[in-house]
C-alpha cells in the first residue's frame, strides 16, 4: 500500500508536468500564430497606425483640401494620407484600385494645385505583402483549427476558454465622468447615488422585492448640469451611456430605417451639382469600410420630394392633405444596414426591390398613404411620377385629368463657359515636368490619368498639350454660350449621333436632309461655325467641326461614346421648354414613331434612358422602358457586331409631345403592383433620412418611397445591459398627446408612443433604465410619468451659495486669476446663475482679459463678464441729449426708490450704456439665496420696477416707451400675488389661468370664472400697481435733490457702482 501510494504520488507530479509541459507548448504555438498574424497586418496595413491618424472618407480629405485645411498628400498605393495644417494630427482614407487622385479632385472641382502631393512607390512592399499573404492565411487557418478542436475537446479546460465579452461602450459622450467632476446638485446625485447601487448590485434590491424604476426624470433649469449629471450616473456604474436629444430621437424613430437595395437611383442636388445615381454610390460616400447600421449626419444635400395641399374636402380631422407636386427636399442623415431578406415589387411599368419594413406610397381614395413593401398585395396602386388624379373642371362641367408633376421655376439668362479644365490639364503637365525622378512613367500616368506615352513625350518635351494653346485655334468661338432651346436642342442631336473625340463630329443617316440640314442650321447659329460635310459609301452623312475645343465643349456636358452619354446636368432645373427642345433633338437624332404614335428612343446607355425617364416624369410626360439584347453578328463595316443590350423609352401616344394634342390626352396606365415575392438577400439596403413629409422618389422611374422605423438604440441597450439611455428635452417628444393639428398621428407622437412600448417591453432582468432630462414637467403626457415609467422624478435646483462657490473653483481651475479675485465673493454676487451662465461667465471674463492682453483675469472682467451674462453686450451707439437725459433719470428713478425701500436689496450698479434691448439698467442682485418672498418684498419690487416712470413724470411731466418692461415686470408681480399666492382683498383663492396644449399652446385658457370675479381680479392688480408708483412718486419728490444729483452723475460717467452711488445718496439702511 505504501509503495502505491508512491506509485500514485510519481503519477500525479508526472501528470501535472505533463500538463505543465502542454500548457508552454500551446503558449507558445498560440505566440507564434499572434506573432504571424501580427506581422500580416503590420505589412498589410503600412506600418504601425499612430495616435494622431485617423481614418476618414475620401469625401472629407477632398473638402478638406477645398478649404485649405492640408499642406501635404501621400499616395502609398491606395492610401492616402493627409497632413493636417498647423497640427501634427494625420488623417487617412483608401481611394479606389487604380483611381487617380487627380481625377478625384478633378470631379469634385478642387485644385489639386491648392495641396502638396507625393507620390510613393511601393514595388518592393507590395511583393512582401504578396508572399506573406499567401503564407500566412495558411498559417492562422491551421492555428485557428488547432485551437478549436483543442478547445472542443477540452470543453473549456484549456489556457485559452470562450468567454462571454464585456460589454462595448457605445455612447456619444464617454462615460468617464464621475460625481466628484459634478460640482454642486448634492442632493440629486444623493438620490442617483440609488440608480447606481441598483446597475451595480441588483441582487441586493430583488431581495427585498425591491423595484427600481424604469425611467428616471431629472426636473430643473436650463443650465442647471442635467446631463452633466446623467453622464456621471453613467460613469460611476461603469455601465454603457446612450445620449441623444428629443429631437434627435424623433429623426431616429421616424425619419431612419429600413431600406431599398443599393441599385435604386435617386435625385441627389448637392454642391457639386445635380446627378442621378445609385443610392449605394451616395450613400457609402458616408462610410468606411464594413460600417453600418449607424445614421450618418449630412448637409447642404437634397433629393426629390414632395410638397403636400388641401384638396377642398373635410374628413375627420380636417381638410385633406393630399400630393401637390414634386419637390427638392434637404437630407438630414443617410443610413445603412444588412438584412437576410429583401421584397422584389413588380408593378406595371418597373420593379422596385426593398426590405419588407420598408413602405412605399400608395394611391387611396382619400389621397396617399405609406404601406409597408411586406403588406403590399396584388392591384395596390403606387404613387409615381407623373401622378395622374381625376379633376372636376367647372368650365367643361365634367370629369377630366389632371396631371401632378415637379414645379420648374422660371431662370434669368444663363450662360456656360466654353473654356473649361484649360488649368488642371497645365498643372498635370507640370507636375510632370516637376516629378521627372520622383516615380516612373506608368505611376505618373496612372496617378494624372493620361497614358503612359504621353508622359513620356511631355517629360522629353517632344509634345505639349494641345488643348492649352488657344494659338492653335482657327475658329472664332465665343468664352461664354448662352443658354437657350436651340443649344438644346444641339445638345439633343449630339447626345444622340455626335462624337467629340479630337473634333466635334456628328453622324446621320443620307435619308435624312432635313435632319443634318437643322443640325448644321443650329451650329452656325449659336457657334458661328459652318462643317466639313462627307456622304460615305453606308448611306450615312458625317458633319465634322475640325475643332478640338468644340467637341470638348459638347463632352463635357453630355459626354463621350454612346455607353458614356448622359443629359446635361442644366437639364434638372430648365423648364419644360428646353427640356423639349433637347428631346426634340434626341430624338430626330436616335428616334422613330411607330404607326400607333408612340415616340420611341433607344440607347445602349442605360443611365441615359434613366435620366430620360426621370426628367420625362417630372415634366409630366408618362413614359416606359424597355430592355433588349441583341444577338451578335450583324456586319457594319465589313466588322462583326458582338453581342449587346439596349433601352428603349417609350412615350405613348396621347402623351407624345412632338403630335398634336389628342382627343383624350394623359390617358397612360398607372403603377399597379401586379406581384410582390420575398428573396433571400446578403448585402447592405440604404435609405435617406429626415427627409420632409418623410418621403422621397426613386428607382429606374420615380416612385415615391417612404421612410421606416428603426430601434436601434433600444436594441442595442437591451444587447449590453446593463446600460443607460438618456434622452434630453424631452419636452420636445413627450408633450400632452391627441392636441396637435393631425389628431395624435403626427410624427411627434408616433415617437412618443414608441417610447411607451419600448419602456414596457423593459424586464426587470435586462437592468437598462432610462434617464430624461426637462425643464417643463407641466407640459409632460400623463401616460409618460405614471409609475412604470418615469415615476422616479429628481429635481435639480439652482445651486446655493456653497454649490456656486464650488462651480466656481471648478472651473477658476486652468484659468491665471489675479491676487484679489475671491470665489466666494463672486459666488455672493451671482445669485441666480446656474451653473453653465457660471461657465460661460468665467470664459468670457477670460475672452476680455485676453482682448485686452492682459495676463491674468481680474474682478474688473469678471464683473463685466456676469453683467454680460444676463444683460447681454454693451451697444456703443449714438444717443441724443434728450435721450441720455430720459436715460439717466429713469434710471436714476429706480436707484432712488430701491435705496429708500429697506427690503430691496443694495444697488450694485447703475448705467445708461445700452445692453441688449435696454437702454440702461439698474442691478439689485440678491444678497442671499431666498426660496420664498413676504408679500411686503413683492411690494416693494413692484415700486422700484415703477420708479423710472415716476422719476420721467416728475422730472419732465411726460412719459416714455422706455418703462414698457418695466410696466410688464410690475403687472405680472402682482398679477400673480392675486391669483396664486392669496395676497390682496380677495383672500386666499387661485385663479390663475391654466396653460393650453396642442396647436394652441402658449395661450392661457381661463378658470371658470363669473364676470364679477374678473373684473375683481382686474381691480385688484390695479390697486396693487397704482398704490406702489404713488409710493414711489412719494419717494422721489422726498429726495428730488438726490435724484438731480445721480441723474448728472451718470450724465457725466455713464456708469456708477454700488460705492459710488452711496457716497452720493449715503448709506442703505435695510431690514
Amino acid at each position: 500500500m505504501a509503495n502505491s501510494r508512491k506509485r500514485v504520488g510519481f503519477n500525479k507530479k508526472f501528470l501535472n508536468k505533463k500538463k505543465l509541459l502542454a500548457v508552454f507548448k500551446g503558449l507558445a504555438v498560440y505566440t507564434l500564430i499572434a506573432l504571424a498574424a501580427l506581422i500580416f497586418f503590420y505589412q498589410v496595413s503600412g506600418g504601425p497606425k499612430t495616435d494622431d491618424s485617423s481614418e476618414v472618407p475620401i469625401s472629407q480629405i477632398v473638402s478638406d483640401v477645398k478649404d485649405n485645411k492640408l499642406t501635404k498628400i501621400s499616395i502609398e498605393g491606395d492610401k492616402v494620407t493627409a497632413e493636417v495644417k498647423d497640427s501634427d494630427k494625420k488623417l487617412t482614407s483608401h481611394k479606389e484600385e487604380g483611381e487617380s487622385i487627380y481625377k478625384i479632385f478633378e470631379s469634385s472641382g478642387v485644385d489639386p494645385k491648392s495641396v502638396t502631393i507625393e507620390i510613393k512607390d511601393l514595388s518592393v512592399q507590395q511583393a512582401w505583402i504578396g508572399i506573406l499573404s499567401a503564407v500566412l492565411p495558411i498559417l492562422i487557418l491551421v492555428g485557428l483549427m488547432v485551437f478549436l478542436f483543442k478547445n472542443a475537446r477540452d470543453a473549456g479546460q484549456g489556457v485559452f476558454s470562450f468567454a462571454q465579452s464585456k460589454a462595448k461602450l457605445f455612447s456619444k459622450d464617454a462615460p468617464q465622468i464621475k460625481f466628484t467632476d459634478v460640482a454642486g446638485a448634492e442632493e440629486a446625485k444623493k438620490e442617483l447615488s440609488e440608480i447606481v447601487e441598483f446597475l451595480k448590485t441588483p441582487e441586493k434590491f430583488k431581495a427585498l422585492g425591491a423595484r427600481i424604476p424604469k425611467g428616471v426624470l431629472l426636473v430643473g433649469p436650463a443650465g442647471t448640469g442635467k446631463t452633466l449629471i446623467s453622464r456621471a450616473v453613467a460613469g460611476e456604474a461603469g455601465v454603457p451611456f446612450y445620449s441623444i436629444a428629443g429631437s434627435e430621437f424623433m429623426e431616429m424613430l421616424v425619419g431612419v430605417g429600413a431600406s431599398v437595395t443599393g441599385d435604386t437611383p435617386i435625385l441627389i442636388k448637392d454642391k457639386d451639382g445635380i446627378g442621378l445615381i445609385p443610392i449605394k454610390d451616395f450613400v457609402d460616400r458616408f462610410y468606411t469600410g464594413n460600417e453600418h447600421s449607424v445614421v450618418k449626419k449630412t448637409e447642404g444635400i437634397q433629393t426629390l420630394g414632395f410638397d403636400k395641399e388641401q384638396n377642398g374636402f373635410r374628413g375627420t380631422k380636417g381638410k385633406q392633405l393630399v400630393f401637390k407636386s414634386s419637390a427638392w427636399k434637404d437630407v438630414e442623415a443617410v443610413y445603412r444596414h444588412k438584412v437576410p431578406e429583401i421584397y422584389h415589387i413588380e408593378y406595371l411599368g418597373g420593379k422596385l426591390q426593398t426590405t419588407g419594413d420598408h413602405s412605399v406610397f400608395v394611391r387611396t381614395h382619400g389621397g396617399i398613404m405609406p404601406k409597408k413593401a411586406s403588406e403590399l398585395k396584388k392591384g395596390d396602386l403606387l404613387v409615381e411620377l407623373p401622378l395622374n388624379v381625376k379633376h372636376w373642371d367647372d368650365v367643361v362641367k365634367k370629369t377630366i385629368h389632371r396631371i401632378k408633376t415637379h414645379l420648374f421655376e422660371e431662370t434669368s439668362k444663363i450662360t456656360l463657359d466654353f473654356w473649361e479644365d484649360d488649368e488642371s490639364i497645365q498643372y498635370l503637365h507640370q507636375f510632370v515636368l516637376q516629378n521627372p525622378d520622383k516615380s516612373s512613367s506608368y505611376r505618373l500616368a496612372s496617378e494624372t490619368g493620361v497614358c503612359q506615352t504621353t508622359v513620356l513625350n511631355w517629360q522629353k518635351g517632344v509634345h505639349f498639350p494641345q488643348v492649352l494653346s488657344k494659338k492653335l485655334v482657327k475658329l472664332n468661338l465665343p468664352d461664354q454660350v448662352s443658354v437657350t432651346c436651340k443649344l438644346m436642342k444641339l445638345f439633343g442631336f449630339y447626345t444622340a449621333e455626335g462624337r467629340g473625340t479630337g473634333s466635334l463630329e456628328f453622324t446621320f443617316g443620307s435619308h435624312e436632309p432635313a435632319v443634318y440640314g437643322d443640325c448644321i442650321d443650329l451650329m452656325e447659329d449659336v457657334f458661328g461655325v459652318k462643317p466639313v460635310v462627307l456622304e460615305r459609301k453606308d448611306h450615312s452623312v458625317k458633319i465634322n467641326y475640325y475643332s478640338h475645343h468644340l467637341g470638348r465643349f459638347f463632352a463635357r456636358f453630355c459626354g463621350n461614346g454612346s455607353h458614356n452619354k448622359h443629359i446635361p446636368e442644366i437639364l434638372w432645373l430648365l423648364p419644360k421648354k428646353y427640356f423639349l427642345a433637347f428631346l426634340e433633338g434626341y430624338s430626330r437624332g436616335d428616334g422613330y414613331i411607330t404607326k400607333s404614335g408612340k415616340l420611341c428612343m433607344s440607347s445602349v446607355s442605360h443611365q441615359l434612358i434613366k435620366e430620360l425617364a426621370w426628367l420625362c416624369s417630372m415634366h409630366g410626360i408618362k413614359v416606359g422602358i424597355k430592355h433588349e439584347r441583341i444577338k451578335g453578328g450583324r456586319i457594319i463595316l465589313d466588322r462583326p457586331l458582338p453581342d449587346g443590350e439596349f433601352w428603349t423609352l417609350i412615350i405613348g401616344k396621347t402623351s407624345n409631345p412632338f403630335l398634336p394634342q389628342a382627343k383624350y390626352p394623359n390617358q397612360f396606365k398607372r403603377a399597379i403592383v401586379k406581384k410582390v415575392t420575398k428573396k433571400k438577400y446578403h448585402g447592405f439596403v440604404y435609405d435617406l433620412c429626415g427627409v420632409e413629409n418623410e418621403a422621397f422618389f426613386g428607382g429606374e422611374k420615380p416612385v415615391l418611397l417612404h421612410n421606416s422605423r428603426v430601434r436601434d438604440m433600444f436594441a442595442q441597450a437591451k444587447k449590453n445591459s446593463p446600460s443607460i439611455i438618456f434622452i434630453d428635452e424631452i419636452e420636445s417628444i413627450g408633450r400632452q398627446r391627441g392636441m396637435g393639428f393631425s389628431g395624435g398621428h403626427d410624427e411627434r407622437e408616433q415617437t412618443l408612443n414608441q417610447i411607451l412600448v419600448e419602456m414596457d417591453g423593459f424586464t426587470p432582468n435586462e437592468r437598462v433604465i432610462i434617464l430624461a432630462a426637462t425643464n417643463r414637467p407641466d407640459l409632460l403626457d400623463a401616460a409618460l410619468i405614471r409609475p412604470g415609467r418615469f415615476d422616479r422624478r429628481v429635481v435639480v435646483s439652482m445651486p446655493d451659495l456653497q454649490e456656486r462657490k464650488a462651480i466656481i473653483e471648478l472651473h477658476m481651475k486652468g484659468k491665471p486669476f489675479t491676487k484679489n479675485v475671491d470665489p466666494g465673493k463672486l459666488a455672493r454676487r451671482t445669485v441666480g446663475f446656474s451653473g453653465a451662465d457660471l461657465a460661460n461667465m468665467l470664459n468670457e471674463a477670460a475672452i476680455l482679459a485676453a482682448r485686452e492682453d492682459k495676463t491674468a483675469i481680474d474682478n474688473h472682467d469678471l464683473e463685466e463678464a456676469a453683467t454680460k451674462e444676463k444683460l447681454g453686450p454693451q451697444r456703443k451707439r449714438m444717443q441724443s441729449e434728450q435721450d441720455r437725459n430720459l436715460a439717466a433719470y429713469h434710471e436714476a428713478g429706480h436707484a432712488i426708490v430701491g435705496h429708500f425701500l429697506k427690503k430691496v436689496d443694495p444697488l450694485h450698479r447703475i448705467s445708461i450704456i445700452s445692453r441688449g434691448l435696454s437702454g440702461g439698467h439698474t442691478l439689485f442682485p440678491p444678497t442671499q439665496d431666498r426660496s420664498n418672498e413676504s408679500k411686503s418684498r413683492l411690494l416693494e419690487q413692484i415700486t422700484a420696477a415703477l420708479g423710472g416712470q415716476a422719476a420721467e413724470e416728475l422730472t419732465f411731466k411726460d412719459i416714455s416707451t422706455g418703462a414698457a418692461s418695466d410696466i410688464e415686470i410690475a403687472t405680472n408681480i402682482a398679477r400673480h400675488m392675486v391669483t396664486e399666492y392669496g395676497m390682496s382683498s380677495l383672500g386666499p383663492i387661485n385663479v390663475n389661468p391654466r396653460p393650453v396644449f396642442g396647436i394652441w399652446r402658449g395661450m392661457k385658457e381661463g378658470v371658470d370664472l363669473s364676470p364679477k370675479l374678473h373684473n375683481a381680479v382686474d381691480c385688484e392688480v390695479r390697486k396693487i400697481t397704482d398704490s406702489c408708483f404713488k409710493a414711489a412718486q412719494d419717494i422721489l419728490r422726498k429726495h428730488r435733490v438726490k435724484l438731480d444729483a445721480v441723474a448728472k452723475a451718470l450724465l457725466e460717467k455713464e456708469t456708477l457702482e454700488g460705492d459710488e452711488f452711496e457716497k452720493i445718496v449715503g448709506k442703505k439702511k435695510s431690514v
